[in-house]
This record gives structure tokens, C-alpha cells and sequence, in this order.
């Protein structure tokens, strides 16, 4: 018997395995913006650059870095006039300190 949730009769933890966080921040505004979802593909990458967009100031620009993941093709961004997408090399990483 599914123990009772203050959100669903449902007990979610039996249904939901992983949850995908998307994030951006602005480190000269300290603001940032992100979305959890429940999987990942090429139109809620869409759905998370639009959100960026939007929260963009009109007299700037938005550079996202994104890796190799499938669902960061090169087409996503070109509906953005303020968004511009910069693909890191595949198997790049980060130096350490």
C-alpha cells in the first residue's frame, strides 16, 4: 500500500529515479536561472535556452557553454538573437587548480 504524500496518494519516491537539473548564472549580476525536469531531450534544452532568453537584458548578449550531450545539437540556439551557443571540444576537461 503507497504511503500517503502531502503532494499525491502516490508514494514519489517509487516513481521518480532521477530528476535533471538545468542551470545558467550570470556571475557579474550573481542571478542565475534553472529548471528540474524528469528527462532530457533536444526540445527541453530548447525550453531552457528560451528561459534564458527571456531573462536577458535587452542591450545584452548570452554565451552558453554546453558539452557534448546529445541533445546540445547545433541548431538549438539559432531561434535566439541573444543567445549564442559555444560547443566545448568532446572530451575536453578542466585543468586542475
Amino acid at each position: 500500500m503507497p504511503k500517503p504524500s502531502l503532494w499525491s496518494p502516490l508514494d514519489l519516491e517509487s516513481l521518480i529515479k532521477y530528476a535533471y537539473l538545468f542551470g545558467s548564472v550570470c556571475p557579474a549580476k550573481g542571478m542565475g536561472e534553472a529548471i528540474v525536469v524528469l528527462g532530457v531531450n533536444k526540445d527541453i534544452m530548447i525550453s531552457h535556452l528560451e528561459q534564458i532568453s527571456k531573462a536577458t537584458e535587452q542591450s545584452r548578449h548570452t554565451v552558453v557553454i554546453m558539452d557534448g550531450a546529445s541533445w546540445h545539437c547545433d541548431d538549438i540556439g539559432n531561434e535566439f538573437n541573444n543567445v549564442s551557443i559555444i560547443n566545448s571540444p568532446l572530451f575536453s576537461r578542466a585543468e586542475p587548480y
